[in-house]
């Protein structure tokens, strides 16, 4: 990577010098997404009592998270071009994401009704968004050979995030109330956001140039590259792959801890324990299988993964309650995100040398968090009728995400990437 400020830096470093300097920048941008993750998982928990205190209907809780859902889904497919647009202002991109986020849910905090909650939470939703595409475009850059490792590496640390914070938020809960527990985090997200100011506002790549600076450019019918590799059937295939898993997970990772709550009447501290076991396999499987797809490549995991979380929610719908449910909640889990890292890292193999990672990532994050919100509303109408249907709903989009999957094209590190347009990547 070239630092802006010094052009020179890198250029006349030496290989070890570079490694080390590009080994610290990703360190940097994978542990900040522990931060992130912890505010996204713990606020489920935070939901179940803002259910409660509130008084509110299933399908009001579930608005409440597909409003989350919808603001991440179109900040993520918008952004994407303007990071690719601005790739050497990455630094300054993801310091304003975790700005937006922090300004966000302390909003939430302070919020006096259920509307204003709605609007603060798209405010937090948004920047959680906006982090993605530059963070991965750039792990994306700096270690092309290693794509799917470090993609499910920084899953995977979000993952660390996502286990620890319903514990966390449970144990705030002892003592203060839900507007307490969602403002106490700011702090710690304003105190990142200005390290990651101070140190890594001037990482990213060279500016565009300004033919290809251009938004207009990307989108013309011939030559674009943009334009042309959304229209290709493997981008298509794993945009479709994408969406159609981000249906049944969103369905399940507010269906289990509201099920628990309204059906089951499990305390908090339980239901805490149950949505950390959302991830708390996956900082393990999560890397492994990212590893696994650089070697044998992405199709036959994400097939693999896809096939074996059918499992899961039909598991959940028989076993009721009790350690079934449990054993049920952690196998979903294991694999919870593993595909659209997969697939994510996929999408970067087809984009790769383009200067277009920024935005694919925004296109495949995006879409399935945008379906999402309707999920969300599917998921609600269906618990306000019989719980058992949000588990069977689950299960038949997984099956359907199987199908598509066995279409999805065949990549592996990027070999089946083809070369960009001089100056349209980022120097190593």
């Amino acid at each position: 990577m070239v630092d802006q400020a010094s052009p020179s830096i890198g250029l006349g470093q030496s290989a070890d010098a570079r490694r080390s300097r590009d080994r610290l920048i990703a360190g940097g941008v994978i542990s900040a997404h522990t931060i992130e993750h912890i505010y996204g998982r713990g606020f489920l928990v935070v939901l179940t009592e803002i259910h409660e205190v509130l008084g509110l209907a299933p399908f009001q809780t579930f608005f409440l998270d597909g409003i989350r859902s919808l603001a991440a889904g179109t900040t993520g497919m918008s952004s994407g071009l303007f990071v690719d647009r601005y790739r050497h202002r990455t630094g300054h991109i993801l310091w304003l994401a975790m700005a937006l986020m922090g300004v966000g849910y302390l909003l939430v905090g302070m919020s006096p009704t259920y509307t204003v909650i709605v609007l603060s939470i798209m405010v937090a939703s948004a920047g959680s968004a906006l982090w993605h595409p530059p963070a991965l475009a750039l792990l994306s850059h700096m270690y092309p050979d290693r794509r799917g490792l470090l993609v499910a590496l920084h899953r995977s640390t979000g993952n660390i995030g996502e286990a620890i914070s319903p514990i966390i938020v449970w144990a705030l809960l002892l003592t203060l109330s839900w507007r307490g527990v969602v403002s106490a985090g700011v702090p710690i997200i304003a105190a990142i956001a200005l390290v990651i100011f101070i140190f890594m506002r001037n990482v990213g790549g060279p500016k565009p140039e300004p033919e290809r600076a251009s938004f207009r450019y990307n989108f013309q019918r011939k030559g674009p590259p943009l334009a042309e590799a959304m229209r290709s059937r493997g981008m298509l295939t794993l945009l479709a792959v994408s969406a159609i898993r981000g249906i049944g997970d969103r369905a399940l990772i507010l269906g289990i801890p509201l099920y628990l709550k309204d059906e089951v009447e499990m305390g908090t501290g339980l239901i805490a324990f149950h949505v950390a076991l959302f991830t708390a396999l996956a900082i393990v499987t999560g890397p492994l299988i990212g590893a696994a797809s650089d070697r044998i490549g992405r199709k036959p995991m994400v097939v693999m993964v896809m096939a074996v979380s059918i499992v899961a929610p039909l598991w959940m719908a028989s076993a009721g309650e009790g350690p079934g449910f449990t054993g049920a909640v952690a196998l979903f889990g294991a694999l919870l995100f593993s595909v659209n890292s997969l697939t994510q890292a996929s999408a970067m193999d087809l984009a790769a040398n383009r200067g277009l990672e920024g935005s694919v990532i925004g296109m495949m994050w995006g879409i399935g968090t945008l379906f999402g919100f309707g999920a969300s509303l599917a998921a609600g109408a269906l618990a306000g009728w019989n719980w058992n249907a949000v588990f069977y709903f689950a299960a038949g989009f997984f099956a359907l995400g199987l199908l598509v999957s066995l279409l999805l094209p065949s990549t592996s590190g990027g070999r089946l990437a083809r070369p960009g347009p001089s100056g349209n990547h980022y120097p190593r």
